[in-house]
């Protein structure tokens, strides 16, 4: 049995104490955003709407792109329309 995974010391620890703090620094970074956000609904109902809107977006290309993909205009314009083949 190797004792490389029960020594914790040396650079093992160290490595360890590194991602942590990073991990609890990007804990408390989405704990504030999250205060944030709870208290101004204005601004994350702008940023969620956004969001979505983008997404939509996205799809819509993506389904448009894949719609002048077809074989004939008949399949083109029924993927387009029904977003399926």
């Amino acid at each position: 049995m190797s004792t490389d995974a029960v020594n914790l010391g040396g650079e093992g620890m160290l490595e360890a104490r590194r991602v942590s703090s990073a991990s609890f620094a990007l804990g408390l970074l989405l704990a504030a955003l999250g205060i944030f956000a709870v208290l101004s609904p204005l601004f994350t109902g702008v940023a969620v709407s956004t969001m979505i809107g983008m997404l939509l977006l996205a799809g819509g290309i993506a389904q448009t792109i894949f719609a002048f993909q077809s074989e004939s205009f008949g399949k083109g314009a029924l993927r387009f329309l029904l977003g399926h083949e």
